[in-house]
């Protein structure tokens, strides 16, 4: 979320960013909500903005 690649920079080869993490586009509060939204896509239960940005703080 920080970079908006997939992985760590230099850990993989020909990654590409991934548009709703790009942070030339969103800020940091934007983008937290992006992977809450998509944490609980994936059927993580109750996950807001706010718990992303404190596990991303911690």
């Amino acid at each position: 979320m920080e970079t908006g690649l997939p992985h760590a920079p230099g850990s993989r080869s020909g990654q590409t960013k991934r548009p709703e993490y790009d942070p030339a586009r969103w800020t940091p509060a934007q983008r937290d909500a992006a992977k809450a939204r998509e944490l609980m896509a994936l059927g993580f239960p109750r996950v807001t903005r706010m718990t992303v940005e404190r596990i991303r703080l911690a």
